[in-house]
Formats: C-alpha cells, sequence, structure tokens
C-alpha cells in the first residue's frame, strides 16, 4: 500500500486571482470530479512531505476535501480546469518538492488518456494550432503509392526481379539480352564487359579537328552573276504546282446512264451510317459534291451537316483510291468530335499543333494508302506551314469542305486570318477546284462573302429541293434536276437558323447577380440538369462561379429520381488546355451542373441534355448570339434561352461601349495605314536597279518585300493579326490589277560565325556560292572593305538581297548553307568551326510591277482608299450587327426577371417576335420593325453626352498631354488616346503596363469610342502636337 499524502488545502478567493496560472498543460488540464482542486507537489516515496492543492468553494459542497491514496488521483477523470495559489515552502524541501513534482506530472501525463469529446451541436471543435497536413501526404498514402508501384513493377518484370517480358516479345523472361542466358542481366554480362572501347588513332583526332590551314578569299565578281543567273520569278518563289493530281467528279451531267449506281451506293453509306432519309439539302449538297460543283449549305444548328462531307468522301475513296477529303474546321474539340473510329464505316483523323512531327508524318502516311476517307486539319495549319504543303506531303484531294464557313466572314478579319487566303492557297498551291461551306449562320451579306471565297462568281439561291434519289430511280432525269447539278448557288432549305423548340426570353435587372440566383432557383431553370451561362471577360466568369457556388451551397434539387447540387465550373481562353479539356468532359458527363464560360466554349458542342443557357453579358454580334443559344434543345424538347439587357442604357451606356470595345480595338487610321504602305512598297533597291543595267528591262518587273510584323507593330502599333488581314485584302484584290501576293514565310538573314578564324570564313568562300557572293555585295557596297577582309570571321547574309539580285529562293540558300557546318570532303564527313543562325521566320511578299512618281503615289492613293474602304465597311457591318442584336432583345425583354412568366401566352408571343426577328435578319426582308417603346429607345447607341461632359473628357486629355506628351512626340494620335481612355490595349500601349495608370485607363468608358477620338483629335490639333 502507498504512503498516505498530506496536505494543505487553501481555498481560492477572489483577492488572489492575479496569482492564478494553470497548473498542468497538455493533457491534464483539469481535476477529478470529485477532487475539484490542483495538484502542485507529490512525492512518491515513503516519507511525507508536505505539498498544495487548491480549489473552486464555489463548485463543491465540502470546503475542505482530504486527499488519500495516489492510485485515487491517477484514476481519476478529468473536467473542469482548477488553478493553484502559490505558497511559501521551506528552503530545505524545495528541492525535493520540485523533483517529485516533476516526475509525478511525468507520471501523470503519461498513464491518462484523452478523449475528444462528441459536439452537442452542428460545429466540430478544431485545433488549428496543430498541424495535420505534410508536403509528401500521409503515412497511409506515401504506402498507397510505394504498393501502386511496386504492383506496376511485379506486372511489368515480375517478382523478386525475375525480368517477365511485355507481351509479344520474343525475349524470354529472366534471360539477358545480350547473351540470351539466365543468372545476369545486360549490364553485367561478359559481352559487354569483355568488350573494350577501341582507342581512338591519330587520324581520327585529325578528322574530327577543324582544319586551320590558310586557303585564298574568294569574292565573286557581280556582272558575272547577273550574266549567269536572271531576276527574281514569282512562278518559281510561289512554288506553283506544274502537275496537280486532278480527281475526276463521280456524277457527269452527260451520261445520265450512271446516276442509278451512284444513287445505290449512296443509299448504302447511308445505310452503313444508320440514317434512313437524309434531310432536304442534305441530299441536294451530296449529288452537287460528286459532280464536282462548289456549294455552300446553310443547315440549322444540329441539322446533320457532317454528313454532307461524310458521304462524299466515302465515295470518292472507294472510286478513286487513295483520294481524301480535306475538312478544314475551326478548333480541335470540333476535330476530335467529328473523327470516327477505324472500325466504324468512315474513317477519318485530324491533324493538330499538339500532334509530334512523327504522328503527322504517320496519319499523312496512312492516308496516302487510303486508310482515310478524310482529314481534319486548322487553317493556321495550311495557310502558315509550308511543311504541309510541300510535294507529295499530302494524298490526292477529292474535294475540300470548310467546316463553320461562317468563319470566312467573321473570324477572318483580325482574329484569324489565315480564313481569308486559305480558299486561294488551296486553288494555287493544290489545284484545287471544288469546295463545299457548312454553316448554320450565315446572313445575305456573308453569304456573297462566303462564296466568293468558296469561288462561286455568281450565288444564286437553288430552292429547288427535289428528291434526287427518287427522281433518279424513276428515271425522271429532268431539267430541274440538270441545272441543280450545273448551275452555281447555295443551298439554304430553312431560313431561320433557330429551332422552334427553343423559348427566348430577356430581363433588365438593376441589380443582375441576385436576378442570377433568383432565375436559377425557380422553374424551369432549377428543374434542368445542366445549365450554360455565358459571360463577357474571364473575370466576371470567376466571379459568378463564386457566386452562384456560394449562394446555392446548401440548396438541393430533386429532378426525377435524383438530386443534385449547383456545382459550378468556369471555362475561359485563360486556362490551360489540359484544365479546359478537364471542365469540359465533367460538363458534358453531368459532374458539373452550371458553366460560366466565355465566347471560348460552345462551338459544335453536342450535349443532349443541354436545355438552358443564359447570357449574363451580350456577345459580340447576332450571329454570336445565334451560335450560343444554337447549343440547347438538341433532342427537340422545350429549352430556355434568357438574356441580361443593362437597364439603364441611356444614363449609363458603360456595358454598351464594354461589348463594342473589340471591335475598335481592330481600327486602324489613316495616318497608320499611309505610312504602312509606304513600307510595303518602297523604292527598289540597290539590286533591282544593277538588274536593269544588265536587261532589257526599263522598270522593275517585280520584287521581293519581307515585312517583319514585331517591326510593325513597335512603329505602327498595328497587331500582327490586322497586318496580315491587312496584307491579305492586298493579296485577294480583285477590283483592279493585282500590286501584292504573299508568300511563304522565311528568314530574313542567316548569320554565319566561324570560330577558326577569317581562314575557315575564306575556305567555305570556295565552297558556297552564296558566301562568295555576299562577300562581293560588301565589297560593291562598303568603303575599304578589301582592308577588313583579311580579319574577318562573322558575316550576316541578307536573303532578300540574294533573292532580289539572282532570283535565289530563300529555302535553298539557306539549306546551303547549313551544310557548311559539315565537312564530307575527307574520309568521313566531319564538323566544321561554321555555325549557321538563322534568323526568326518573317512575311515574305511580292510586289507586282512596282512604279515611280506620280503614277506611284497615285496607286498608292487608290490602294489606300481600297484598304481605308473595306476596314470601314468590317467595323460598320460588327457595330450593325451589335445594334440589331440590342434592338432585338429590348422588343422582347420585362423590366426583371420576377416579371417574366415562362408559361404564360405572353411570354411566348414574345419568343414567337423574337424569331420572326431573327428570320428577317438573316433573310434580309427588311430591317426588324419594332415598336418605338422605351425598351427600344435604351438600345440605340451612341448617346449623345453633355457639354459638361465634353469638357471633362477634354481635361483629361489635356493632363495626359501634360504629363506625356512630351516623351511620346509624334506617336499620339486620336485612336491611340482613344484606347486608353476605354482601356483598350495595343502593341505599343499594353494593358499590362497601362492598367496601372488609373487616372487615365477606361477612364471615360461612359462616352462612346468616336466620340472620344474625336475630341481627342481635336486636342492634339490644338495643341499642336500632331
Amino acid at each position: 500500500s502507498s504512503t498516505p499524502l498530506c496536505g494543505i488545502v487553501q481555498p481560492l478567493t477572489t483577492k488572489t486571482t492575479h496569482q492564478r496560472n494553470a497548473f498542468i498543460s497538455g493533457s491534464l488540464m483539469s481535476s477529478p470530479p470529485h477532487l475539484p482542486f490542483s495538484i502542485s507537489g507529490l512525492k512518491t516515496s515513503s516519507s511525507a512531505l508536505p505539498f498544495m492543492t487548491t480549489y473552486d468553494s464555489s463548485h463543491i459542497k465540502n470546503p475542505h476535501p482530504t486527499v488519500s491514496l495516489e492510485k485515487e488521483v491517477l484514476s481519476a477523470k478529468p473536467t473542469k480546469v482548477a488553478y493553484r495559489q502559490p505558497m511559501e515552502l521551506c528552503s530545505n524541501d524545495q528541492d525535493t518538492v520540485d523533483s517529485s513534482c516533476a516526475n509525478f506530472e511525468a507520471k501523470i501525463k503519461k498513464r491518462m488518456v484523452r478523449r475528444c469529446a462528441v459536439p452537442s451541436g452542428n460545429y466540430i471543435k478544431l485545433n488549428i494550432k496543430k498541424k495535420c497536413f505534410s508536403r509528401a501526404g500521409t503515412r497511409r498514402q506515401f504506402r498507397l503509392r510505394a504498393q501502386f508501384k511496386q504492383d506496376k513493377f511485379n506486372r511489368k518484370f515480375g517478382k523478386k526481379g525475375s525480368h517477365k517480358t511485355f507481351k509479344g516479345s520474343s525475349t524470354k523472361p529472366g534471360v539477358c539480352f545480350r547473351c540470351n542466358h539466365e543468372g545476369h542481366w545486360a549490364a553485367q554480362c561478359p559481352l559487354t564487359i569483355g568488350q573494350s572501347k577501341a582507342a581512338r588513332t591519330p587520324a581520327d583526332h585529325e578528322l574530327m579537328e577543324p582544319d586551320f590551314t590558310p586557303s585564298e578569299w574568294l569574292v565573286a565578281d557581280l556582272a558575272s552573276l547577273d550574266g549567269r543567273f536572271s531576276g527574281p520569278s514569282l512562278e518559281e518563289l510561289a512554288q506553283l504546282p506544274m502537275n496537280p493530281i486532278k480527281i475526276p467528279p463521280l456524277i457527269r451531267t452527260d451520261n445520265v446512264s450512271e446516276w442509278p449506281d451512284i444513287r445505290e451506293c449512296v443509299k448504302d453509306c447511308r445505310t452503313r451510317l444508320g440514317i434512313q432519309t437524309l434531310r432536304p439539302g442534305q441530299e441536294q449538297a451530296v449529288w452537287r459534291v460528286l459532280a464536282g460543283k462548289s456549294t455552300l449549305l446553310v443547315l440549322p444548328t444540329a441539322g446533320g451537316k457532317s454528313l454532307c462531307y461524310q458521304i462524299p468522301a466515302m465515295l470518292f475513296q472507294k472510286f478513286h483510291p487513295p483520294a481524301t477529303a480535306l475538312v478544314v474546321s475551326p478548333l480541335i474539340s470540333l476535330m476530335q468530335d467529328q473523327v470516327v473510329s477505324l472500325t466504324g464505316p468512315v474513317c477519318g483523323a485530324y491533324l493538330s499543333s499538339s500532334q509530334t512531327r512523327q504522328q503527322k508524318d504517320e496519319i499523312l502516311s496512312n492516308a496516302r494508302n487510303g486508310q482515310y476517307a478524310y482529314i481534319l486539319m486548322s487553317p493556321e495549319a495550311l495557310v502558315e506551314s509550308e511543311w504541309m504543303l510541300q510535294p507529295d506531303r499530302l494524298p490526292p484531294i477529292s474535294f475540300v469542305c470548310i467546316d463553320e464557313a461562317h468563319c470566312l466572314a467573321d473570324w477572318s478579319h483580325h482574329f484569324r486570318p489565315s480564313y481569308l487566303r486559305v480558299c486561294s492557297l488551296l486553288r494555287t498551291r493544290l489545284g484545287v477546284d471544288r469546295f463545299l461551306g457548312l454553316s448554320a449562320t450565315c446572313t445575305p451579306s456573308t453569304i456573297v462573302n462566303i462564296c466568293h471565297n468558296l469561288g462561286i462568281p455568281d450565288p444564286r439561291p437553288l430552292n429547288s429541293f427535289l428528291p434526287v434519289g427518287e427522281l433518279v430511280e424513276t428515271g425522271a432525269a429532268s431539267d430541274a434536276l440538270t441545272n441543280l447539278l450545273t448551275v452555281d448557288g447555295f443551298l439554304q432549305p430553312v431560313l431561320n437558323p433557330l429551332p422552334p423548340n427553343l423559348l427566348i426570353t430577356a430581363s433588365m435587372d438593376a441589380n443582375r447577380e441576385e436576378a442570377l440566383i433568383q432565375l436559377l432557383t425557380r422553374p424551369p431553370f432549377n428543374q434542368q440538369i445542366s445549365i450554360l451561362i455565358y459571360a463577357a471577360t474571364r473575370d466576371l466568369t470567376e466571379r459568378l462561379a463564386i457566386y452562384i457556388r456560394t449562394s446555392l451551397q446548401e440548396k438541393k434539387d430533386k429532378i426525377g429520381r435524383r438530386v443534385v447540387g449547383w456545382t459550378t465550373a468556369v471555362y475561359h481562353a485563360g486556362l490551360s488546355s489540359a484544365e479546359r479539356l478537364r471542365t469540359q468532359k465533367k460538363f458534358m458527363n453531368g459532374r458539373v451542373r452550371v458553366l460560366v464560360a466565355t465566347t471560348a466554349f460552345g462551338m459544335g458542342l453536342n450535349k443532349r441534355n443541354l436545355q438552358a443557357v443564359i447570357h449574363y453579358s451580350l456577345p459580340k454580334s447576332f450571329e454570336n448570339y445565334i451560335q450560343e443559344i444554337g447549343r440547347v434543345g438538341r433532342n427537340g424538347q422545350q429549352s430556355f434561352c434568357h438574356a441580361f439587357l443593362p437597364s439603364g442604357m441611356a444614363d449609363d451606356p458603360r456595358e454598351a461601349n464594354e461589348i463594342r470595345r473589340h471591335t475598335f480595338a481592330n481600327h486602324i487610321d489613316l495616318v497608320m495605314l499611309k505610312r504602312l504602305l509606304r513600307i510595303i512598297f518602297a523604292p527598289c533597291g540597290p539590286a533591282c536597279a544593277r538588274r536593269h543595267q544588265h536587261s532589257s528591262e526599263t522598270s522593275c518587273s517585280g520584287h521581293v518585300v519581307a515585312l517583319d510584323p514585331q517591326y510593325i507593330a513597335d512603329e505602327l502599333d498595328i497587331k500582327p493579326e490586322s497586318l496580315a488581314t491587312i496584307l491579305s485584302y492586298l493579296h485577294l484584290q480583285s477590283n483592279c490589277e493585282r500590286s501584292l501576293t504573299i508568300l511563304s514565310a522565311y528568314p530574313k538573314s542567316v548569320t554565319i560565325r566561324c570560330y577558326g578564324g577569317p581562314n575557315e570564313l575564306a575556305r567555305i568562300s570556295n565552297r558556297c556560292l552564296a558566301v562568295s557572293a555576299w562577300l562581293g555585295l560588301l565589297s560593291s557596297t562598303e568603303a575599304n572593305f578589301s582592308a577588313k577582309l583579311p580579319s574577318l570571321h562573322e558575316v550576316q547574309i541578307d536573303l532578300v538581297t540574294l533573292c532580289n539580285a539572282w532570283g535565289w529562293r530563300p529555302d535553298v540558300v539557306r539549306n546551303e548553307l547549313q551544310r557548311l557546318e559539315w565537312d564530307s570532303t575527307k574520309e568521313g564527313p566531319r564538323r566544321t568551326g561554321v555555325n549557321t543562325t538563322p534568323s526568326e521566320r518573317i512575311w515574305w511578299n511580292w510586289i507586282h510591277a512596282p512604279v515611280r512618281g506620280g503614277e506611284g503615289a497615285a496607286k498608292l492613293d487608290c490602294l489606300l482608299a481600297y484598304l481605308h474602304g473595306r476596314l470601314r465597311a468590317v467595323e460598320n457591318a460588327s457595330l450593325a450587327s451589335i445594334n440589331d442584336l440590342q434592338a432585338a432583345i429590348s422588343v422582347i425583354a420585362a423590366q426583371s426577371v420576377d416579371s417574366v412568366d415562362f408559361e404564360a401566352t405572353t411570354t411566348q408571343e414574345r419568343s414567337k417576335r423574337f424569331h420572326a426577328l431573327v428570320e428577317s435578319h438573316f433573310s434580309d426582308l427588311g430591317k426588324p420593325t419594332t415598336s418605338e417603346s422605351d425598351e427600344v429607345l435604351m438600345a440605340l447607341w451612341p448617346p449623345a453626352i453633355s457639354p459638361e461632359k465634353e469638357e471633362s473628357v477634354r481635361g483629361t486629355i489635356r493632363d495626359f498631354l501634360q504629363m506625356h506628351g512630351v516623351s511620346m512626340q509624334g506617336q499620339l494620335t486620336g485612336r491611340i488616346l482613344a484606347n486608353i481612355l476605354h482601356g483598350i490595349s495595343s502593341p505599343q500601349f499594353p494593358a499590362q503596363a497601362w492598367c496601372r495608370s488609373f487616372r487615365f485607363w477606361r477612364a471615360h468608358l461612359d462616352v462612346d469610342w468616336p466620340t472620344l477620338k474625336r475630341i481627342a483629335t481635336d486636342e492634339l490639333v490644338t495643341s499642336a502636337y500632331i
């Protein structure tokens, strides 16, 4: 038994509360329930020592408790924390008491087990001071990773390193690769260990070292070169095909007897694809492609446009192997959706920038072998890649299909200018003369533009949608059917691109965020499995997703037998490709209910259960709006489309100006446009003048000009996309004689560095004619060049000058210079001391017959008027499309979401009225007839500004000129100042640098851009800055 313990008990009074301190930290935080006091001194030996306990007399009935045994204390359960008061001890007992207290406290901490109490409320008590995470994960996760790696190793090599080989391998398991024996690996094989590397001989070292023997310089005679070589030739530089492969059409109008066989083949392809009947327009488009006629087919969304190129591709592959159809698609996601597996009735493949060169070579090799019926690729893959257009790279092309053909007119200007040239390039480089355009949203002006690109000179609507198959089967090959296969035109069986099952609504709410939550939580939107929300900017998508997620985190909806929450995700161009693909898969699989996205999402989306789309911000054009709401309702059921319109557009036109910022970001004023034309059509250089001296030509027949887009952006504040658009306009100019032809992209110069010194450069001047010719040009232009020649070891050869002087192609000269890095004149190839570095690839252009003097100035003025008129027409068309969209939505817009009744008859009538406005917009039946209501007046743009506001704008411009006018002398224009006040980024004034200038950046977004430009130009003229 233990020795009884003695103690002194002292009550806890209020007079000594300032002396309180906790007794034991950690696990011992309170006293036993029957001993409401703390123990400050205990001794486990046989001798009794004084100790002290404290207690709170307000919580016990017995004010004088006693402690009998140690085990009684150790077995007690902790309760409320008690406090102790210090007590004076004798000096001779102080050490003994301290040691005994420490031992006993450690013993108590070790034996007592702390238990977590079960929370009584809707909360969990967490100890945030304790770290519960690890950089490498928990121990369980580490064991799982190790076990997974071990299992993977065992499946691959067998257990205990038995070296289990892969399936199909000819090597036995557990044997050496070198000797095919067991017991060792290839690294320890006697054959490997016993072999010794052969020592290099002096002859090998001599071959590896550069040759430093002196050599004579060879400087070419320019007169002899002018006599041997002629000037540049457009046909040779453009690499026009001499004998392109022509695939004959399958249907000939002069041989009607073959038509029944073609009809049976079309029927067989349709059956293999699981299609019972073809819709109006599909069968006519298929027969026109088989007859070799270029066609534009306009079908509504989900109208089966892909069948119109898949069936002809199958037939051309069957009768003319390995003929392959080439499909130009704008997005990789569209290509992935259109590619059919090899086990299907029609095989296809796609080429994208994410694939390696080896993967592309394999796909093209299979296509040349007749394995694919069609190949999909982007327009940039054809226009910007010279590798793709090399001879025998692509298989014979049966026809070319332009999917989403409205991109030829909408996306081609300032965004993806490759669309402007893709048809012309395929026609000139590959000899393609058979095109098929597919689109869902085309206005009459867009149809004319697309038909011009497809090579349809006089586009006429082909409204004769006769059942071609039935007429051929009965033998009634009428004149109407013959005209369908011979006349140029386009097919548009449905004038309204909107499906009739879409219910269109709109509202003008003051607080759109709260209105959005109200809309989502009320029928019919709360009964939808998937909802798509469009926003204008990336930041807005992130903010809306967070707002929806936090506002509806506790809300659940029962849809059928499922109970779903409001899972939300974002999709925009700022995310990586992997993140966008992951988000799209989650949305398609139903793991994400609400997707907040920008216009980067949606094209080609085929989600059957998507029946609701909300436009939090208006799109950039009428066509974009129709494309975006066309993603819903593909299952034929009732679908809902709602748009939020700004409530006070007349009082605060910020959002209206925000939408039009994208249009004015591509504006190029006359001053910059004229400076650009002077750079492009600069006078002929010395090469052209010397060529004229040795020939009978009195004027230049043409020369090459290389344009660096980065240089143009720095000098003229023109984006590379806008520069490419202007060059494409000049390349496709048809109203007068062509003045410019776009060539491929090549380096402007090649730098040669000789680490062997001047002797090395002298040696390669004897090996390469380009180096010798360039030395001759330097000797004729630079003074005292003969004195610099002995110490010259680095030169920069201008490929443009060599091309204009003697017509040498830049790719041939570049390859010849790169071969100088190796010398094969001796026993084996050896590395020389020459290093060739080509510059960045820039745009080469052929200038047709440049003229000088007054005639040249008149020609530049004509080109200036042509370019300015075309750019102005594109800008006005974009603004008109936005105005028509706002006017049409204003007609059906309600004052708030609460006043929208989706089941009311008035809502149905407003939706039908919007359908009628859409049909009139896309069929050019006249402008939409709207009533003079307040909603329509609010959509008018631009609104007039008050004199006070105009004076405020002028004051801001004066402050800007006072701060930055001197440092930017000669750079400022009215366009640049308007861009800064609207927050429009440009190459010289990027948003990353100017967004911190809160005083000027986006300072007057409430004033329309044309008014800002007018006021800024007036201030610049008044201040004499221009």
